[in-house]
């Protein structure tokens, strides 16, 4: 009887260190496996701030494009506005020259002889068609600068449209990545 009560307690006691040296083998593979998620977790910021790298660079130097054709586009348009000026003045020239040749035309044809009132009246529709003219011909010269102007403004809104739209479905999809990363790891952490 007691050598079956011995046998009994050292079976008991047996039991008890297979079932200590689980817990530790349990409790080894859990930290091991915690371990392994700071790493996950480290290699995962470390990417998330490679990826704000990359962002902010590809941002600043979308902004420095941005930038550079803007100023482009200014520096056209003074351009424009400058040659438009000339355009003008040499026009104002030139109507006032021919103003001043036809004027002394005119003068000179009336001190030659009053009977050429027919011609002079001719001549007189001739200047003003000559006006006319030049100020259809400044108009048009207008208008194409204008129109040039806006289709450059056009052009540059697209762009910066079309760069903003990129630059955030790039960070949309980052977002999503880190999202599924993040749920993933969550996952993982909630199996064990």
């Amino acid at each position: 009887m007691e050598q079956h009560a011995k046998t009994d307690l050292l079976v008991k006691v047996n039991q008890e260190i297979e079932d200590k040296v689980e817990i530790i083998e349990l409790l080894k593979e859990s930290k091991e496996q915690q371990v392994a998620m700071l790493t996950d977790k480290a290699r995962i910021e470390r990417e998330l701030k490679e990826l704000q790298v990359q962002f902010q660079k590809l941002q600043n130097s979308l902004d420095n494009k941005l930038q550079q054709q803007v100023q482009q586009a200014r520096e056209m348009i003074e351009q424009l506005k400058k040659d438009r000026q000339m355009a003008i003045a040499e026009m104002k020239q030139q109507m006032h020259e021919e103003m001043e040749r036809k004027d002394g035309e005119i003068l000179r044809l009336r001190s030659k002889a009053q009977s050429l009132g027919q011609e002079n009246t001719q001549l007189k529709e001739r200047i003003e068609k000559l006006e006319k003219a030049a100020t259809n011909q400044l108009e048009k010269a207008r208008a194409t600068q204008l129109a040039k102007a806006r289709a450059i403004f056009k052009r540059l809104k697209a762009e910066k449209s079309e760069a903003i739209a990129k630059r955030e479905s790039r960070l949309k999809e980052y977002e999503n990545k880190m999202k599924v990363e993040k749920e993933n790891l969550k996952k993982q952490g909630n199996d064990f």
